[in-house]
């Protein structure tokens, strides 16, 4: 039996997706589009009572959406990630306060719905902020008969701050700042060369027994060189006896100097009031190594460059500084008249009536040499060979 090309390929394609375990989703895609407000819930409630919440979603994509609705226990690390748990996990939770009849619930498109809750304290509730989150889960409905998964397209989710009456501690306390120093690449981006911006981080400590909403802003100004800016740390809520990192990069950061920082963190009672502030301090460096490298390659070059035409010019004149330098310690050599009167002088001293040739006057002018006192031969050794070859033509001279 012949089998087609497109039905071996979906056959094959079926396979692999079973031994992968992966699960096929619907052949049809879902929009997700959900506002919710509030988003934070803040809520003071006496032990032993109850209050009432209502939470408001709008579905603006553009088809009806099924929502299931639960409640989780929630805590924010100090790098900012958010980890859920299930209700009661941790000790100020209040996911277990909550509850509502609705579990499940349609929301046609384009249409608002409001969802009630109540939120019960026990009498026994610690004071202080006991904190939850509820979701809100788009559902789909299984579209194969006979099908029983249900499959989840997102969801969104309102925080509920409940804060139980008693011996409040509202303290919190920026821990440390810290911004990034530059010592090889620039702080700024620089064509082909690239840049490096630094980046801060401001640790905020809640040390107080309430959730505290805090915000702020981080200033950098010159110790030395140039450049200044500011920072806005936007809101976030930070959970009793835990911390959070304000963190990122200068948006604008300064080319080259050194710089003192100074942070402003600000919170109140509830996320509307900031009457509050703490603040901390450091300090960076922004010194570009590469950059300073090129400087002083640059500023190099023309020095370099006289240096070698110094070299050059010096060892060109050098024969001539030479021969300067002798005359100027008298190292002249003797005049032609000088030589003549010397000579005349030896030829009066010689024993008159010497005959002997040509040949025995060299041999003659050499014992003479012989019988000179050293002072002396040293005299005409430095007067040169010229003295001597005028000495002896002047002798052969005589006896011709």
């Amino acid at each position: 039996m012949k089998i087609k090309k497109p039905v071996l390929i979906t056959i094959m394609l079926s396979i692999a997706l079973g031994l992968s375990g992966i699960h096929c989703p619907p052949c049809f895609a879902q929009e997700f589009d959900i506002k919710l407000w509030p988003s934070i819930n803040e809520l003071t409630i006496e032990p032993g009572t109850t209050q009432a919440l209502d939470i408001n979603l709008l579905n603006k994509s553009t088809n009806d959406l099924r929502l299931r609705v639960y409640e989780m226990d929630y805590t924010v690390t100090p790098d900012n990630k958010t980890s859920f748990e299930e209700p009661g996990h941790y000790s100020f939770s209040c996911a277990r306060w909550i509850t509502t009849e609705i579990k499940e619930f349609e929301l046609p498109a384009g249409r608002e719905e409001t969802i009630p809750f109540s939120v019960a304290v026990p009498p026994d509730a610690e004071p202080g902020t006991h904190n939850a989150i509820i979701f809100f889960e788009v559902i789909l409905q299984p579209e194969v008969e006979g099908e029983t998964v249900v499959r989840s397209t997102g969801r969104v989710g309102a925080l509920v701050l409940v804060t139980i009456p008693g011996l409040i501690v509202r303290e919190g306390e920026i821990e440390s700042v810290s911004v990034q120093s530059e010592w090889f690449w620039p702080s700024k981006k620089i064509p082909v060369i690239g840049g490096s911006s630094p980046g801060y981080r401001v640790v905020v400590n809640n040390t107080g027994n309430v959730h505290l909403t805090t915000k702020g802003v981080l200033y950098y100004t010159p110790s030395f060189g140039w450049g200044m800016g500011s920072i806005q740390l936007p809101e976030m809520v930070i959970l009793p006896h835990t911390k959070r990192y304000y963190e990122g990069t200068l948006p604008d950061p300064p080319f080259l100097g050194s710089y003192d920082v100074t942070v402003e963190v600000m919170y109140g009672p509830n996320m509307y009031e900031f009457d509050t502030s703490k603040t901390g301090s450091a300090a960076f460096n922004v010194y570009p190594a590469f950059l300073l490298l090129a400087l002083i390659i640059l500023i190099s070059l023309p020095v370099v460059a006289v240096k070698l035409v110094r070299f050059f010019i010096r060892k060109k004149k050098a024969p001539e500084v030479e021969a300067g330098e002798k005359e100027e310690r008298g190292e002249k050599e003797p005049r032609l008249e000088e030589l003549w009167a010397e000579l005349l002088e030896d030829e009066k001293e010689e024993i008159p009536g010497d005959e002997d040739s040509g040949d025995g006057g060299e041999q003659d002018d050499i014992d003479d040499e012989g019988q000179k006192e050293p002072g002396e031969k040293e005299k005409l050794r430095e007067r040169g060979s010229g003295k001597l070859n005028l000495r002896r033509l002047f002798k052969r001279g005589r006896k011709k």
